[in-house]
């Protein structure tokens, strides 16, 4: 994440200089009229931009509980900033158009940039409950499995826990507890588990303790994602899938495994990964008469064909998470445009794939217009061909 820290900032530093100017202008420089408090304005929303990225660079520095909370403001912030660009772009569209006509006075100014400043405040303040607050999305899906033994699989399904800096042990804790309520036959999870890499995550015996508390009749599995390698960086790719198997969860790199004769699930490598991936239909071989389903960190933007390979090979049901349903809206929106299905249900002729909005976060530690999920499929199987 390292490389793209320096644009991201410098972008950022540009923002709040847009955010400042304007903010003096129509509100602070109105109450206070003194030149000084422009600058003090301007070196706090720069410290705000970078305190973000303080933890990423210093770490192992700090005392983890310092990153915690410098991480925690920053991704406030970073949801804060994103609102009052969007508003305050929206108010300078106004502006113009108003102001070949009457321009607002400074008591008019006042109130409509007090007023976005506390619509900010309240969306970061929901964001934050929305990312802490786990749902659960149901889903009532059916396959056709000649060679299906049950008449009924019961998945609980996640992505994107991006366990580090901010998510650790105790949000573990609660995912197990929503999992096990569910009694689920099978728990499946679709890459980002972890958020820069094994290096970034502490606590690591009490999240392996957590997890080793799934209760399932067939197990944890697990592809990786673009995340649990630290960015695709190979040499820690091994590390991750080493701690994900203390903690009970089996993960599969362009493998196959056959469930009690019963599932047969596979589970892909991410395309950030240093690694050329196997077809589905390699992947998938002669099990097509089976309940097949596959997990793949990342759904395909609408010019890739994964997805119909995947359904011209057999598979029954595609998982996928990677998008967060674009985590603060209107990402969402604008996902949907690229993605072939950026959250929730697809159908093609055959497959089926769901797409998780995840149930961690990254950058802005909030949520908005998304939810935070685990996704329950209760899937019926026809044996009729």
């Amino acid at each position: 994440m390292r490389y793209l820290a320096i644009p991201i900032m410098i972008s950022m530093i540009l923002i709040n200089g847009y955010i400042g100017v304007r903010l003096w202008h129509r509100f602070f420089g109105i109450i206070f009229r003194k030149r000084w408090v422009f600058v003090v304005e301007m070196i706090l929303l720069q410290i705000l931009t970078l305190i973000f990225w303080i933890p990423r660079f210093a770490e192992g520095v700090l005392p983890h509980s310092l990153e915690q909370v410098l991480y925690w403001l920053g991704g406030c912030w970073m949801c804060a900033d994103l609102y009052l660009m969007l508003l305050i772009l929206m108010l300078d569209f106004l502006w113009l158009c108003r102001r070949s006509k009457k321009p607002w006075s400074e008591k008019i100014c006042k109130r409509i940039y007090g007023g976005m400043m506390a619509l900010v405040l309240i969306l970061v303040v929901f964001g934050v409950a929305a990312a802490n607050k786990i749902q659960v999305t149901p889903y009532q899906i059916q396959v056709e499995a000649p060679r299906a033994q049950n008449d009924e699989l019961r998945i609980a399904f996640i992505s994107d826990i991006h366990l580090g800096t901010i998510w650790g042990a105790a949000r573990v804790e609660k995912i197990v507890q929503n999992i096990n309520a569910l009694s689920p036959d099978l728990v499946l999870i679709a890459g980002d588990l972890l958020d820069a890499g094994i290096d970034a995550v502490s606590e690591k015996e009490q999240i392996a303790e957590a997890f080793q508390k799934l209760r399932t009749r067939y197990g944890v599995y697990a592809c990786l994602g673009n995340h649990d390698s630290g960015f695709g960086i190979q040499n820690k790719s091994q590390e991750a899938i080493d701690f994900l198997e203390t903690c009970g969860i089996k993960v599969l790199l362009d493998e196959s495994i056959l469930l009690d004769n019963e599932v047969f699930l596979t589970g892909r490598v991410d395309p950030t990964m240093d690694a050329e991936r196997k077809t589905p239909e390699q992947l998938v071989q002669d099990h097509a008469d089976q309940v097949v389903i596959m997990l793949d960190h990342q759904p395909p933007t609408r010019w890739k064909t994964w997805w119909e390979e995947a359904n011209q090979a057999g598979v029954d049901l595609i998982l996928c998470g990677h998008t967060h349903n674009g985590q603060l809206f209107p990402g969402n929106m604008l996902l949907s445009l690229i993605s072939t299905c950026s959250y929730g249900y697809w159908k093609g002729n055959h497959m089926q794939a769901i797409v998780t909005s995840g149930i961690g976060t990254w950058g802005p530690t909030t949520r908005v217009g998304t939810k935070s999920e685990v996704v329950l499929i209760e899937m019926k199987i026809r044996k009729s061909a």
